[in-house]
């Protein structure tokens, strides 16, 4: 990708938890983090079916077809289907589209944040991490070329900070990618597949929500990403 153009389609709702929304911590079990090599408290182990989980516990998935107005268009973009979560593109008059859904509840500083991707048409889908309003945040993406992107977002304005060809990708369309962060500090270590693909120092985002998104740079074709099988894990001091 030479240029990276945003925010000419997004979907961003705003998610509302009662008061006594319980703690992500609170009985979370102390596992192994495969990235870190380190006992950390799993706050997040979601197959993404559907909020049950979620909602039980705290932390929310964006869903229009609950939280929006199905009827709209310019609305839908963060379901479930077949078992899965999906973001999806819709056509639109502009040369570049994109959509992110945000968990609400989950907001971390340092992490690990773990999920299966899925091209289930399009090109370019992944995870964005530390989202703040205004489109502030990171996002990691893979595509079905074989190709990986990090970059920060800052409203209109996007910076590449790691892009790069990685063997670890699986290409065929449908295929599940594991995409992973481990976000420490200013530091932001990549993995595909468990691969390791690239270490990042960037210290313009230090805490924020999580998500997913789906970028499609051809007005012709909608894009349509789908999740799987989320985990987070927390240092637990």
């Amino acid at each position: 990708m030479a240029l990276i153009v945003f925010w000419l389609y997004t979907v961003e709702t705003v998610i509302h938890h009662g008061s006594t929304r319980p703690s992500l911590t609170s009985g979370a079990p102390m596992t192994l983090n495969p990235y870190t090599q380190q006992q950390e408290l799993l706050v997040i182990r979601d197959p993404m079916h559907d909020n049950t989980l979620g909602d039980a516990h705290g932390y929310h998935w964006m869903d229009d077809v609950h939280d929006g107005d199905p009827g709209s268009d310019s609305t839908k973009g963060c379901y479930f289907a077949d078992h899965m979560y999906h973001v999806s593109t819709s056509d639109q008059s502009s040369s570049h589209t994109e959509v992110y859904c945000l968990n609400g509840g989950t907001r971390f500083s340092d992490f690990t944040y773990q999920v299966k991707v899925s091209v289930q048409q399009g090109h370019l889908g992944g995870i964005i991490f530390r989202q703040s309003p205004h489109a502030h945040f990171y996002a990691f993406l893979v595509s079905d070329k074989g190709n990986f992107i990090l970059f920060s977002s800052a409203n209109t304005d996007a910076t590449v900070l790691a892009r790069s060809v990685s063997s670890s990708i699986n290409r065929r369309l449908g295929a599940a990618n594991l995409l992973a962060v481990v976000a420490h500090g200013s530091k932001l270590d990549l993995f595909i597949n468990q691969h390791h693909v690239a270490s990042v120092t960037d210290a313009a985002y230090s805490t924020g929500l999580i998500g997913t998104i789906a970028l499609s740079d051809d007005v012709s074709q909608r894009t349509d990403i789908a999740f799987a099988d989320a985990s987070i894990w927390i240092p637990s001091r």
